[in-house]
């Protein structure tokens, strides 16, 4: 059996970057799988009813909204590791635009 070491190493890309589209995502969801210590995240997008009129038809026309759909854009699976490594860079990625959001001028 070959030893760790040994072990062989291609580079890797990504392909097909731009041609995917960029969506909204403003709304997660967030479970725990079952079966294993992953989590399945599924990311959606809720879109705010159009009201029209004064505010007294715009609250009646509310009122007869049952619920603001969100729409899912995607589902996913991801391992403990693999969450974590993702709220790393979240987390790395929000230091460093707050930092420079910090020091623009007013």
């Amino acid at each position: 059996m070959a030893d760790l070491d040994d072990a062989m190493q291609l580079p890797v890309r990504y392909v097909g970057v731009d041609d995917v589209p960029v969506l909204l995502a403003n709304q997660f969801l967030l479970q725990a799988e079952q079966h294993s210590d992953g989590f399945i995240v599924s990311i959606g997008q809720l879109t705010p009813p159009i009201l029209m009129g004064s505010a007294d038809e715009q609250r009646q026309q509310a009122q007869q909204i049952p619920f603001v759909p969100i729409r899912i854009i995607g589902r996913y699976s991801l391992s403990r590791e693999r969450a974590a490594a993702l709220a790393g860079l979240l987390q790395q990625a929000l230091a460093v635009t707050s930092g420079a959001k910090q020091g623009d001028p007013a």
